[in-house]
């Protein structure tokens, strides 16, 4: 199971775990729209890819996660294919990046 967690609440989790290895920030996105901006520290990890199921295995399943995409349907796909893969952690970004800049939080570029 994940759960849903509103802009200002990543903000706050994002500040709080800056300098924490078990907390990891994954952008499932395609590369492409990775590179025109992203939340500062996110990996990419584009969720239509072939090798998404693959890549997600290799990460540690008891570490925290936070998945976003631009709206957050596709974010919500990796979230429930996290947590179906034994994921116990995992936050999907609620209206993905575009919600998160309306809300005025920075994204790197």
């Amino acid at each position: 199971m994940f759960n849903e967690i509103n802009p200002q609440e990543a903000y706050g989790l994002i500040k709080r775990h800056k300098n924490d290895p078990d907390f990891l920030i994954v952008d499932v996105r395609t590369p492409q729209e990775f590179k025109e901006g992203r939340i500062a520290g996110a990996l990419n990890l584009d969720v239509q890819s072939d090798n998404f199921e693959s890549e997600i295995g290799k990460f540690d399943k008891n570490k925290r996660y936070i998945v976003y995409c631009r709206g957050g349907n596709r974010s919500q796909i990796a979230a429930q294919m996290m947590s179906d893969a034994g994921f116990e952690n995992v936050s999907n970004l609620t209206g993905g990046i575009v919600f998160w800049e309306e809300n005025g939080l920075p994204i790197e570029k």
